[in-house]
Protein backbone atom coordinates (compact mmCIF):
# COMPACT_ATOMS: atom_id res chain seq x y z
CA UNK A 1 0.00 0.00 0.00
CA UNK A 2 1.24 3.33 -1.22
CA UNK A 3 1.91 6.09 1.68
CA UNK A 4 -0.68 8.46 -0.29
CA UNK A 5 -3.32 6.45 1.22
CA UNK A 6 -4.97 7.58 3.74
CA UNK A 7 -5.02 6.28 7.35
CA UNK A 8 -7.14 6.00 10.44
CA UNK A 9 -5.73 8.82 12.68
CA UNK A 10 -3.22 6.16 15.41
CA UNK A 11 -3.56 6.99 19.38
CA UNK A 12 -0.46 8.85 20.56
CA UNK A 13 0.95 5.73 22.23
CA UNK A 14 0.74 3.60 18.72
CA UNK A 15 3.84 3.32 17.57
CA UNK A 16 3.27 0.47 15.59
CA UNK A 17 2.37 -0.33 12.08
CA UNK A 18 -0.72 1.89 10.44
CA UNK A 19 -3.69 0.73 10.12
CA UNK A 20 -5.90 1.54 6.92
CA UNK A 21 -8.95 3.12 7.38
CA UNK A 22 -10.91 0.22 5.49
CA UNK A 23 -10.00 -1.53 8.71
CA UNK A 24 -12.06 1.05 11.15
CA UNK A 25 -15.03 -0.87 13.10
CA UNK A 26 -17.83 -0.54 10.59
CA UNK A 27 -16.42 -1.37 7.22
CA UNK A 28 -16.84 -3.98 4.99
CA UNK A 29 -13.54 -6.39 4.45
CA UNK A 30 -12.99 -9.73 2.82
CA UNK A 31 -10.88 -12.03 4.56
CA UNK A 32 -8.42 -14.40 2.35
CA UNK A 33 -6.79 -17.02 4.14
CA UNK A 34 -3.38 -17.60 3.70
CA UNK A 35 -3.54 -20.65 1.87
CA UNK A 36 -5.72 -18.88 -0.47
CA UNK A 37 -2.56 -17.24 -1.74
CA UNK A 38 -4.06 -14.05 -2.07
CA UNK A 39 -6.77 -15.09 -4.55
CA UNK A 40 -9.65 -13.08 -3.13
CA UNK A 41 -12.28 -15.16 -5.22
CA UNK A 42 -11.07 -18.68 -3.52
CA UNK A 43 -14.16 -20.57 -2.42
CA UNK A 44 -12.94 -20.24 0.83
CA UNK A 45 -12.54 -16.23 1.58
CA UNK A 46 -15.07 -14.57 3.49
CA UNK A 47 -16.97 -11.63 3.74
CA UNK A 48 -17.49 -9.68 6.90
CA UNK A 49 -17.73 -6.41 8.73
CA UNK A 50 -15.12 -4.97 11.28
CA UNK A 51 -16.10 -4.99 14.28
CA UNK A 52 -12.96 -3.84 16.66
CA UNK A 53 -8.90 -3.50 16.11
CA UNK A 54 -7.00 -4.94 19.25
CA UNK A 55 -3.38 -3.01 19.68
CA UNK A 56 -2.56 -4.14 22.77
CA UNK A 57 -2.64 -7.86 24.71
CA UNK A 58 -5.79 -8.15 27.33
CA UNK A 59 -3.31 -10.19 29.29
CA UNK A 60 -0.71 -8.02 30.46
CA UNK A 61 -1.52 -4.53 28.65
CA UNK A 62 1.93 -4.00 26.29
CA UNK A 63 1.42 -3.38 23.15
CA UNK A 64 1.16 -5.74 20.09
CA UNK A 65 3.54 -6.62 17.63
CA UNK A 66 0.90 -6.39 14.86
CA UNK A 67 -3.06 -4.93 15.41
CA UNK A 68 -5.51 -7.80 16.01
CA UNK A 69 -8.94 -6.89 13.52
CA UNK A 70 -11.98 -8.22 14.61
CA UNK A 71 -14.23 -9.30 12.17
CA UNK A 72 -18.27 -10.32 12.31
CA UNK A 73 -18.67 -12.96 9.41
CA UNK A 74 -21.54 -15.10 10.23
CA UNK A 75 -23.70 -14.99 13.61
CA UNK A 76 -22.69 -12.51 16.38
CA UNK A 77 -18.95 -14.23 17.16
CA UNK A 78 -16.12 -11.90 15.57
CA UNK A 79 -12.58 -13.57 14.92
CA UNK A 80 -9.75 -12.08 15.14
CA UNK A 81 -7.66 -11.91 11.87
CA UNK A 82 -4.32 -10.00 10.57
CA UNK A 83 -3.67 -7.48 8.69
CA UNK A 84 -2.43 -8.89 5.36
CA UNK A 85 -5.17 -11.65 5.61
CA UNK A 86 -7.65 -8.48 5.01
CA UNK A 87 -8.59 -7.23 1.49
Amino acid sequence: MSESHSYRDRPSWWDGPKIPKRFAPGEHVRYVPYHANGDASHPDCENGVVTSIRTHSPVDGKPLDEPIIFVRFRGDTSQGCKMDQLK
